[in-house]
């Protein structure tokens, strides 16, 4: 989780105010021991997979088509989102 908690600090976040996109099981896992949500990406592990990590939402692939499809996530860090976090 350092490099999370990390770039909450060099952002000046709460870990549990940030979220962060995944697509590996130990990035989910990594994101998750930080205290920050985590949206995985099916991308390079099934959704099958990731879900053992426990991701707060899996999405099918990296295409975002508007700020509704991470609604929660941003509504949880604003700022983290701002920053691309």
């Amino acid at each position: 989780p350092d490099i999370y908690l990390k770039a909450a600090e060099k952002l000046g976040v709460q870990p549990d105010a940030s979220f962060v996109v995944e697509d590996a099981i130990n990035g989910v896992k990594a994101a998750k021991s930080a205290g920050m949500t985590c949206i995985a990406v099916a991308t390079t592990f099934t959704a099958e997979k990731l879900k053992a990590a426990r991701p707060d939402f899996i999405a099918g692939d990296l295409f975002i088509r508007g700020l509704q499809d991470c609604d929660e996530g941003i509504k949880k860090s604003p700022k983290a989102f701002a920053f691309g976090i």
